[in-house]
């Protein structure tokens, strides 16, 4: 359940995934595919609390990414304003930080250096 490591012999870090991946400042990415999204829901989910930060990039799929330390527990509230707003929600993904990322920080290298 635990997780440790190591940098040349010596460890360097040790706790669960949750606790090492919060422990650098990694947060989840959630992708939401919302065509026509309005300013105003963009504001609504960027006051999500638990989102740190709100993205969105202009194109016909209405890409917004939500910054958050825990996303799956903001995708509900995400879900519910878009829903409110009549929008369509054409895909959810949520990207969680990987371990592998955690060792980059840690460490400066990556796993195979």
């Amino acid at each position: 359940h635990r997780v440790g490591i190591v940098d040349h012999g010596e460890i360097i870090a040790i706790g669960t995934q949750p606790e090492l991946t919060q422990m650098v400042g990694q947060h989840d990415t959630l992708i939401l595919k919302v065509p026509g999204v309005t300013p105003s829901v963009l504001e609504a989910l960027g006051s999500v609390p638990g989102v740190d930060k709100c993205l969105h990039q202009d194109g016909d799929d209405g890409e917004i990414r939500l910054l958050a330390a825990a996303g799956r527990s903001v995708l509900p509230d995400a879900i519910r304003i878009i829903n409110e707003a009549h929008l369509s929600l054409n895909s959810v993904e949520v990207h969680e930080p990987t371990l592998e990322a955690v060792f980059l920080h840690l460490t400066g290298r990556a796993l195979r250096d």
